[in-house]
């Protein structure tokens, strides 16, 4: 009985701890290292002027000073947790630890397009937080809190899923049997 739990359990053991402890550095190196630094500064900057191009093309004029959006209806500061890095994170370590064996260009898909989609996500995510913050104010805890942050996680697991589903269907993937 333990070895057919083992053979069956494993993988899903390991993926659990791989994808925990993976969680678990990248977190501390993230606090403790890198958000305090002048780069994570730098990259929080780029997100608002890439969000600042978003807006433009829904005809919202916005400068942006350092990383804040502003104008004089609304200013949007954008902070550590505004970058969708923690989610993207976790993409890259579910991906990378997943069990199943495919190729590695499968695998190297996953891992440029999952996070990249996330990140488009988050400028449009940082963009319709500032558009609410002009005209629809009173909107804007609930959409910050209640609405975007659990889409993001959402929209996080379905990709994931859906490169499960890819990788497993593309005849590359290396079938082991337990005994």
């Amino acid at each position: 009985m333990r070895a057919w739990l083992r053979s069956k359990s494993g993988g899903v053991f390991r993926f659990v701890a791989i994808l925990g402890v993976g969680m678990i550095v990248f977190n501390i190196v993230f606090f403790v290292w890198v958000s305090p630094g002048e780069a994570f500064q730098s990259f929080l900057a780029l997100n608002a002027n890439w969000s600042s191009k978003v807006l433009s093309c829904l005809g919202e004029e916005v400068d942006v000073v350092g990383r804040t959006l502003v104008s004089p209806q609304f200013s949007l500061d954008i902070k550590r947790g505004c970058d969708g890095i923690q989610v993207e994170a976790f993409l890259f370590l579910a991906i990378m630890s997943w069990p199943l064996q495919v190729t590695r260009w499968r695998r190297f898909w996953g891992l440029l397009v999952g996070p990249t989609v996330l990140a488009g996500l988050n400028l449009l995510r940082v963009a319709s937080l500032y558009y609410a913050g002009v005209h629809y104010p009173n909107a804007f805890q609930t959409l910050h809190m209640d609405v975007w942050q659990p889409v993001f996680i959402v929209v996080a697991l379905v990709l994931w899923a859906t490169w499960i589903r890819w990788a497993a269907n593309s005849g590359n993937v290396v079938h082991s049997v337990g005994h």
